[in-house]
């Protein structure tokens, strides 16, 4: 490959003008690390924490270029590279770094390209495509977990390699502050994704698992809906509807007439004994009124016959008298409206009940 035209080349030479040719001033490791975590915590969001920390890390370690990614979902992804805010248009650089940190997470430890003289590491392959893309230099990554997950790696890229010190610090950095960032990483991520995560088991979280972010939202809103859908509940359920009581009376009237009071309406609570429907009486009062007169005056005329001695009279009035009060009738109409209160026609509940 020409160098003088590639693109990945010419950006090494200038990130060469301009990091530092040799490390910020030594300081305690301990320090160093502190003074990380503190300007991981300073911000709030990760991309924001995540760019600090590796340029700061740059400086402190005199390196061209410190890069951190994440595992999720069976890949890496990288984050954030130092001293460039935008690295969408290095896809090149960006590939070679993901694929060393998977190379690094693989193996499950640290690699060091070129390795030192007289150690025994492992592949190094995207290593030294990295190396090679990046003008060879040096490189070093960093692999950092929790517990029994792999989150992800940091990968220091130098110009003149790395001493014993400068590799303590790296490692130091990806123990104690990427796990701050992986912790921003997860608060920042999409909902989707962390339902994922949250659903995942435990040994599967963010290495390998095969379903999608969406598929598990599915899976998530599902396992919601039947939840709902078995979940006891109340329903209210507005509709019309009519009460009737298991036994009915019927207020039949003996005889025929006009309706003057309603006392109780359809659905409303009697006693026994108490008022329903009261009747005119007036017709019956006047018919009462006209035989009562007919009977005195039949009565007044057997009296007469009785004075006068007159058996022929006598026979006939007392015939007319019997035949007036055997009258059924006559005698159930006139005994009917004395039925109730005041000479009035009521109807009355024969129990307690609702009408």
């Amino acid at each position: 490959m020409d160098t003088a035209t590639d693109p990945a080349a010419k950006a090494a030479s200038a990130r060469r003008s301009t990091a530092p040719s040799s490390p910020a001033p030594a300081a305690s490791r301990g320090g160093v690390v502190l003074a990380l975590q503190a300007r991981a915590l300073a911000h709030e969001g990760f991309q924001a924490a995540a760019t600090a920390v590796v340029n700061d890390l740059a400086q402190q370690l005199g390196c061209e270029r410190v890069s951190i990614g994440f595992q999720a979902h069976g890949r890496v992804a990288v984050a954030a590279i130092s001293n460039l805010a935008d690295f969408r248009p290095q896809q090149n650089a960006v590939q070679a770094i993901a694929g060393a940190m998977e190379e690094s997470l693989e193996q499950r430890a640290a690699i060091v390209y070129p390795m030192p003289p007289g150690s025994a590491g492992g592949m190094s392959l995207a290593h030294a495509q990295l190396a090679k893309l990046n003008g060879h230099a040096a490189v070093a990554t960093m692999p950092f977990a929790s517990r029994s997950r792999t989150l992800g790696a940091l990968v220091c890229e130098r110009r003149n390699g790395f001493d014993a010190r400068a590799l303590e610090l790296a490692k130091d950095a990806a123990m104690f502050v990427a796990p701050i960032l992986e912790l921003k990483h997860r608060i920042d991520a999409p909902l989707a994704s962390r339902l994922a995560d949250a659903m995942a088991p435990r040994g599967r979280r963010r290495s390998g698992w095969p379903l999608s972010p969406w598929t598990m939202t599915a899976v998530a809103s599902t396992l919601a809906l039947l939840v709902l859908t078995l979940w006891p509940a109340t329903w209210r359920v507005v509709a019309p509807a009519r009460i009737e009581g298991a036994a009915q009376r019927v207020l039949a009237s003996p005889v025929d007439g006009f309706i003057r009071e309603v006392a109780a309406r359809p659905g409303d609570s009697v006693r026994g004994e108490q008022l329903v429907i009261a009747l005119e009486d007036q017709d019956l009062k006047l018919e009462r009124e006209k035989w009562s007169a007919e009977a005195a005056q039949l009565d007044k005329q057997y009296r007469e016959a009785l004075t006068k001695d007159d058996a022929a009279q006598i026979v006939i009035a007392r015939s007319k008298l019997e035949e007036a009060f055997d009258d059924e009738v006559v005698h159930f109409r006139i005994e009917v409206v004395d039925v109730g209160f005041d000479d009035e026609h009521f109807f009355l509940a024969p129990i307690g009940a609702r009408t």
